[in-house]
């Protein structure tokens, strides 16, 4: 089966817009894009109310793992060549995350989780480090490399 939302027209600057919007709906208080070097948006980065007080959280976009895959698809004849290139990669890890973001803010919306439980993973430390990012660097420190 292909990747889901591989074959989208949709812009990256457009489903910014539509996540933007959606969290503002939310309740986030503020919403930065960050670039990557070649500028293109790698993350968003907000920040929303919690039960502990305004948290800022950063939401990243890997287009390069999802171009990874339209290729490998594209090799198994699962994807035309057309949609496995670094600008539809760059569309379809946002129209992913979107969708992703969409799902979470429902299970929120439900009340079956809390906001900071559902976002955990990409809650930005006092160094704006994400808090996996940091659990990581711990888990590498008490196991060792490669373990």
């Amino acid at each position: 089966m292909p990747l889901l939302n591989y074959t989208t027209g949709i812009s990256a600057e457009k489903t910014l817009a539509e996540i933007q919007k959606k969290l503002a709906a939310a309740g986030c208080k503020g919403v930065m894009v960050a670039y990557s070097p070649d500028r293109s948006p790698e993350a968003l980065i907000f920040s929303m109310p919690t039960e502990y007080g305004e948290r800022s959280f950063r939401l990243p976009a890997n287009p390069e793992a999802v171009h990874a895959t339209l290729k490998l698809q594209q090799k198994r004849g699962k994807v035309p060549a057309r949609l496995a290139t670094r600008e539809q990669a760059t569309r379809v890890a946002w129209r992913i995350t979107k969708d992703w973001l969409e799902a979470q803010l429902a299970i929120l919306e439900s009340g079956m989780v809390s906001l900071d439980e559902v976002f955990f993973a990409y809650m930005l430390d006092s160094k704006s480090r994400p808090a996996y990012q940091v659990y990581r660097e711990q888990q590498a420190q008490l196991t060792g490399p490669g373990k």
